[in-house]
């Protein structure tokens, strides 16, 4: 799960440095956003089922509950007062559902 972590860590970065060139308020933003969630989010269940090397689906699921509930109880954490609430609503599902897929595509691919 630490593994998984680092590259949350990374998303957080990445999001910090397109939200610097661009303004939060925008469209485009915003989808970008959204996006870097599901690619980062994927890639940190791939990398958690990876380190773990047993039980990787559940091991992915724990990031994904784990980061979701970072998400929607830590709002300074994860989003700037700018984002909408349901914004975060979608982050918090994206960040729940899609540490799985990265934990079932490391199960398969070993």
């Amino acid at each position: 799960m630490l593994g998984g972590i680092v590259v949350f860590g990374l998303f957080a970065l990445t999001r910090g440095v397109v939200f610097i060139v661009v303004p939060v308020q925008s469209v485009g933003t915003t989808a970008l956003g959204l996006l870097l969630a599901v690619i980062y989010a994927t890639l940190g269940g791939y990398v958690a089922a990876h380190v773990a090397r047993r039980a990787e689906v559940n091991h992915a699921l724990a990031l994904g509950v784990c980061t979701a509930l970072v998400v929607l109880f830590v709002p300074a954490l994860a989003a700037s007062a700018a984002e909408p609430v349901w914004y975060r609503i979608i982050l918090a599902l994206i960040f729940a559902s899609a540490p799985i897929l990265g934990g079932r595509l490391r199960a398969v691919t070993r």
